[in-house]
């Protein structure tokens, strides 16, 4: 975070992400939110018993914190887990622009494999991720992106629209000429930008 730290938008691929880790997710979620904010639960069901456990955005981060920027996520099928909470969080809270694809709908969760005997092992879930904005959640129809648009082209789509939303944070002739072109020819700046960075950034 301290690397993007200077730069007037962000863009995050999610798109080939499978998930991970929720506390990862909910740490990395808090660079975003400028004020501890609660993050979809997972409601777990357990011999009979309902349990909550909530995530929350950490009140300090070891970074800087991203905010009063755009950010954009970007998404596809193969989108898992607890990268589709980022985006689903993310985007319900208006913290950031999803585009892309539908992701795989994968909003439940299990706490561990289970002996089922004669050297095999379940994993069976018994929980779901559950927004406190939505008060539901994504299962079997995905996170619905903002900007709807095939995998293949999202990045291009995200980076055009980070170009237009995107302020200046340097007040440069050199930058703001280097945006101007950039909007004339995004593909191509973005082209450039992969294959080596400008020298003024």
């Amino acid at each position: 975070m301290r690397v993007v730290s200077g730069t007037d938008a962000l863009i995050i691929d999610l798109r080939k992400n499978g998930g991970g880790s929720g506390d990862t997710m909910t740490t990395f979620a808090s660079y975003f939110y400028d004020d501890v904010t609660q993050m979809s639960s997972i409601v777990e069901h357990i011999g009979g018993q309902t349990h909550e456990r909530q995530h929350w955005t950490a009140s300090y981060v070891e970074g800087p914190r991203y905010l009063g920027r755009p950010v954009f996520i970007l998404t596809s099928r193969r989108t898992h887990s607890a990268a589709e909470v980022f985006a689903y969080d993310l985007k319900n809270s208006h913290h950031a622009t999803v585009v892309g694809e539908r992701t795989s709908g994968d909003a439940t969760s299990g706490s561990g494999e289970i002996d089922i005997g004669y050297g095999f092992s379940a994993f069976i879930a018994n929980g779901q991720t559950v927004s406190p904005v939505t008060h539901t959640n994504y299962i079997r129809v995905g996170v619905q992106p903002d900007v709807e648009i095939a995998q293949a082209n999202a990045l291009l789509a995200a980076y055009t629209r980070a170009l237009k939303t995107g302020k200046l944070n340097i007040d440069s002739d050199e930058l703001s000429k280097e945006k101007t072109d950039a909007l004339n020819d995004p593909k191509g700046a973005l082209l450039q930008e992969i294959d080596g960075f400008p020298k003024s950034r």
